[in-house]
């Protein structure tokens, strides 16, 4: 069975909660799941992923949090080519700038 990691970061419990929906769905289109906060994720099992979904809240004007995700986000970036990737976030993402390649 495909395996899809859905690695996250929360301030509040919003952006987990939207990554357990997240991790329901991938089951029930017959995928395991694997919810983690972005502290328990290996690297590795992401750059052997095929695919996997990233999700954080918006901080400020529709930035990421600076401290763990940013950081996370940027090692992916240099595994990212090739892989498909659902992006997820919570609060004031506007017209979705912040999403947007």
């Amino acid at each position: 069975m495909d395996q899809v990691i859905v690695a996250y970061w929360s301030q509040t419990g919003n952006t987990a909660a939207m990554a357990e929906a997240i991790g329901q769905g991938i089951e029930k289109g017959g995928k395991k799941a694997v919810v983690t906060d972005i502290s328990s994720v290996s690297m590795d099992d992401l750059k052997a992923a095929s695919a996997f979904a990233l999700g954080c809240p918006a901080m400020g004007a529709e930035v990421l949090e600076e401290g763990e995700m940013e950081p996370f986000v940027m090692e992916v970036e240099g595994f990212a080519s090739g892989k498909n990737i659902g992006l997820f976030g919570s609060y004031g993402w506007g017209d979705g700038q912040g999403m947007k390649p």
